[in-house]
């Protein structure tokens, strides 16, 4: 079975497109296809509603820092009615690929994949000084305020270029504070612009004693505020990754060892990150009573101070990685209630595409700016950094 993404021209129903999205917003490079510029259309004969395609993005957010963003998304988001949109936040020390956990034989630890086939248009995005973005000279400038700002700015171009009225969204510990003030009064972005949010791994105000003691020593932390960037090993991921399956740390453990900006990580050493007071968005915190990092007074007083409605998904047995743990089936079906993924004005039905598959008139209302890669691959790369020594706790400890 082929199913493929080709060229092809298509003109653009900027009616339908204003409607959807409250009016045209333009980001960086990559908001102009939208106005009927040559675009990507689908190889529609042969693709399941589920089918799922992959896209990458090199989003200019501000002059001379561009971020990559990879993209998944099915025949059903397109269909769906309204359309439904996620941006994924990961943690620190990883990239985007977090999300996108390609691990041979087993579909279930990936992300991006669950919510493309469930209709979403699932985006994930490395920060500043990670992975294929842009390095900054200094990556201790990697800010929460900077990488707010940036974040709003690809939510405009995910609403713009996907006709999606609102992005929900989906963190793992600096990403879930990142969430918390994008979806409340201090956002960079209209409220009215993010739907629902999921947090994993949050750490509010608190960590455990064991992180405390072992990692966060004033000598740790005068280490890290001096170094702007680190390169990470193998064994700093064992810590958020005590209840992994033994694949999928073994995948964790070959993909994301290598240099990251500082920026991110400093931010943990201010507790609290963002203001749960000032969070409005509906959230699912999700916590597992193992986790060594996060401890249940903290996520109490999280569900406590939050400024908004949110609900508690708590997992038996469950670490600080719910994504790659034995629960994560139990972690999906609390999630996909949550977001209400079968709460829609026009669901897909197999009879909508195969009118999409002889339709063209239908094809070019509904199918536009699909195609890529869309924007430049920055030239930047990630600076030399002296290793750490053996006995540095960052080799055998990270959050």
């Amino acid at each position: 079975m082929m199913c493929r993404l080709h060229g092809g021209i298509l003109s653009v129903a900027m009616g339908v497109f204003l409607w959807a999205c409250g009016g045209a917003e333009q980001v960086g490079i990559d908001a102009e296809p939208i106005f009927g510029q040559t675009v990507q259309h689908l190889d529609l004969e042969n693709c399941p509603l589920d089918h799922v395609f992959d896209l990458e993005h090199f989003i200019e957010v501000e002059p001379g820092v561009t971020l990559h963003v990879i993209e998944k998304f099915s025949l059903r988001s397109i269909l769906r009615f309204p359309r439904r949109a996620i941006l994924m936040l990961p943690a620190t020390f990883v990239t985007n690929e977090f999300y996108d956990a390609e691990i041979p034989g087993d579909d279930s630890y990936n992300a991006m994949l669950r919510l493309a086939k469930a209709g979403f248009f699932a985006f994930s995005v490395s920060w500043e000084g990670y992975g294929q973005s842009s390095y900054p000279a200094d990556g201790r400038s990697v800010t929460f305020e900077r990488t707010l700002s940036h974040m709003g700015k690809v939510i405009r171009w995910i609403r713009t270029s996907r006709w999606a009225p609102k992005v929900d969204l989906m963190g793992a510990s600096f990403g879930s504070s990142l969430a918390i003030t994008l979806g409340g009064v201090e956002s960079s972005v209209p409220r009215s612009h993010i739907g629902r949010i999921v947090l994993t791994s949050v750490v509010y105000k608190q960590f455990s004693q064991f992180v405390l003691d072992n990692f966060f020593t004033p000598e740790m932390q005068a280490l890290l505020r001096s170094l702007p960037y680190i390169e990470t090993v193998a064994e700093m991921y064992l810590l958020v990754m005590t209840e992994a399956e033994p694949e999928a740390f073994y995948w964790a453990a070959t993909t994301f060892p290598g240099v990251y900006a500082t920026g991110p990580t400093l931010e943990g050493l201010d507790l609290p990150v963002s203001s749960a007071e000032a969070g409005r968005a509906p959230a699912l915190q999700a916590w597992g009573t193992h986790d060594p990092v996060n401890t249940a007074e903290d996520v109490a007083l999280l569900q406590q101070e939050y400024g908004g409605p949110i609900e508690l998904l708590e997992i038996e047995g469950g670490g600080h990685s719910p994504l790659f743990e034995p629960g994560r089936e139990f972690f999906w079906a609390g999630v996909f209630d949550f977001l209400r993924v079968d709460d829609c004005h026009r669901c897909p039905t197999h009879e909508d595409l195969e009118r999409l598959r002889n339709d063209t008139q239908m094809q070019h209302m509904l199918i536009p700016t699909l195609g890529g890669p869309t924007g430049k691959k920055p030239t930047s790369i990630p600076p030399v950094v002296p290793k750490l020594p053996d006995h540095t706790p960052l080799r055998t400890l990270a959050w």
